[in-house]
């Protein structure tokens, strides 16, 4: 529908993200294990660069855990919380003022 459009094609982008991922065979999510804490974060679209790598384009402001789980202190991943500040960034609009999570709106896609 979006490549049928034109106006679609040339103004949306698309953020897509998960709450959480999830290690098949496990029915428990919050099992401290690597495929539970990764989650997919994708963003598409006019404002996106088409394959490029989130952490390669944000080395000054975000840190790739690796199979590492990060806690809250220190250099930060991105985050499935920075979609929120990263659809108002690409709108135009100031951050979510309560937001503990990229309020700075420095996650960068292009």
């Amino acid at each position: 529908m979006i490549d049928e459009d034109a106006d679609l094609k040339k103004d949306l982008d698309v953020i897509l993200t998960a709450d959480h991922g999830f290690k098949p065979g496990i029915t428990n999510h919050s099992e401290k294990v690597y495929e539970n804490y990764r989650i997919p974060f994708v963003v598409w679209g006019p404002d996106a660069a088409a394959g490029a790598d989130l952490y390669e384009l944000n080395t000054d402001d975000y840190h790739d855990p690796g199979k590492g789980r990060p806690d809250y202190e220190g250099p930060q991943p991105i985050r499935n919380a920075d979609l929120g500040n990263l659809a108002l960034d690409l709108l135009g609009l100031g951050p979510i003022e309560t937001s503990d999570i990229g309020k700075d709106q420095t996650l960068d896609v292009e």
